[in-house]
């Protein structure tokens, strides 16, 4: 199961720095900061969860159907490739946007 919200993963690590999910490989989840905790695919943070509620977005340039697998697994928007290049929705009524390195969900 991956985290979808920083409740959902200071749950998940449950007063562990650092946890591995099971089931999806090179996968991990671990916590930067008192405040912020990110869900790492290979050495990359796709997705930083923060306690105020901000999510920030990072593909650190691997723009793989995994990659983008585990980000959407993440978060309640969706990113999705059209063309070649990446899209990212918030939600139906939501316009789409270009997905951009670092930027919120």
């Amino acid at each position: 199961m991956i985290p979808n919200s920083y409740k959902s993963a200071f749950e998940f690590l449950s007063g562990k720095n650092r946890k591995v999910v099971r089931g999806k490989k090179a996968t991990e989840v671990l916590r930067v900061s008192d405040t912020c905790i990110a869900l790492y695919y290979w050495s990359t943070p796709v997705v930083t969860w923060h306690s105020d509620g901000r999510t920030f977005l990072r593909s650190g340039g691997h723009k793989s159907v995994t990659t983008k697998r585990r980000i959407n697994q993440a978060i309640a928007g969706k990113v999705w490739q059209r063309n070649f290049e990446w899209w990212y929705t918030a939600g139906p009524y939501h316009n789409p946007e270009p997905f951009r390195e670092g930027m919120f969900a």
